[in-house]
């Protein structure tokens, strides 16, 4: 199994990338990475690389410690979950990547027939790979069956990839003596951008105008973003122009600076690729579809909003005009509330379902 995890991690590297991913695993030795011949076929390559490991004496651990190492250095091509510990024991923490893959293994194998575990410290978290061996094909590597999970020590958080349906009952219960605590439990947060994600989870309370005092904040805090947050002033040039001439709109572009400022903050905004929305509430378009205003029926439907930076887009529509102000709550406070999924209901009809 340890030659299909090698082949598939070297065959999904670009060529430019296959000899850094390799000296980052710090496996092979220096002098057999500079005799990688990078223009055979990836095929091949994958074939000279295990060829070598062979040498090095490779097993599945080692090989999972490459596939671990890949996943790190590729995090935005998968779909990841932040999931609150609940109840948690503030005075248990583990920093050690050994002692933390210890733990794993002997809670995992209370539940799994065959599992290996691989764990390291990347960015400041603990960066965890679990592999649940399917035992009807236990010589067969199945990418599926492998399970991500960061974690940053001391914090209440932790950010795992998709879980096999039948799995994952048993994978979250394993966790509750890892992390000791009560419940591991979903924030409806889902996105590719791992920092952002846990960023979003542990500033919950320092949007807008509280953003001055987390600026204070990112400079000691290895949990922010390490890239330069400050928004960037416009590249273009600055023109001349005839001090007399006013933009007859200059104020109005003022307030709404200065209340997207008080709502999103002066940064750039976390990324998130979508925020969707389940709507169960009365149709408020009936003068222009007269046929829906004697219906009693809530209208359902689903809305997404999709796209590199799904915050940063609804800021700049807001800048830009397009996008009435002040933005409702379930727009303007995204951060706040640390999820990406929402119901909206109507008030009388979530009273009625409390009574």
């Amino acid at each position: 199994m340890d030659k299909q995890i090698i082949f598939r991690v070297i065959c999904r590297c670009t060529k430019n990338d296959i000899i850094d991913t390799c000296r980052k695993w710090n496996f092979l030795p220096e002098v057999t990475l500079q005799q990688i011949n990078l223009k055979k076929p990836k095929i091949r390559i994958a074939e000279d690389v295990y060829e070598s490991c062979q040498e090095e004496d490779v097993d599945i651990q080692a090989a999972g410690d490459l596939d671990l190492i890949y996943s790190q250095i590729h995090s935005e091509s998968r779909k990841w979950s932040v999931c609150e510990l609940r109840g948690q024991d503030k005075v248990h923490f583990i920093s050690s990547p050994n002692a933390f893959r210890k733990l794993i293994v002997s809670k995992m194998k209370l539940y799994f027939d065959d599992v290996h575990v691989n764990v390291n410290m990347f960015g400041g978290a603990l960066w965890s790979r679990v592999h649940i061996v399917d035992m009807k094909h236990p010589t067969v590597y199945k990418p599926n069956d492998v399970i991500y999970m960061v974690h940053y020590p001391k914090t209440q958080f932790v950010v795992i990839s998709r879980i096999k349906a039948k799995d994952e009952d048993n994978f979250i219960e394993a966790l509750l003596p890892v992390f000791k605590t009560d419940e591991v439990h979903s924030l409806q947060l889902v996105g590719s951008h791992v920092p952002s994600l846990v960023e979003l989870a542990l500033n919950k309370h320092s949007q807008g105008s509280f953003g001055k005092y987390r600026s204070i904040e990112e400079r000691e805090n290895p949990l922010t973003r390490k890239s330069n947050r400050k928004r960037k002033a416009s590249s273009e040039p600055v023109k001349d122009f005839d001090k007399r001439l006013r933009g007859e709109n200059e104020e109005e572009k003022k307030q709404r600076m200065e209340l997207l400022d008080h709502t999103f903050g002066s940064a750039d905004q976390p990324t998130l690729e979508k925020l969707e929305y389940k709507m169960d509430v009365k149709f408020r378009g009936t003068k222009c579809v007269p046929m829906m205003a004697n219906k009693d029926r809530p209208f359902r439907c689903r809305i997404k909003f999709e796209g590199p930076s799904v915050l940063e887009g609804v800021r700049n529509l807001g800048k830009a005009g397009l996008a009435s102000l002040p933005l409702p709550s379930h727009l303007a406070k995204v951060n706040s509330l640390a999820k990406n999924f929402f119901v909206i209901r109507d008030k009388s009809a979530m009273n009625k379902n409390q009574t």
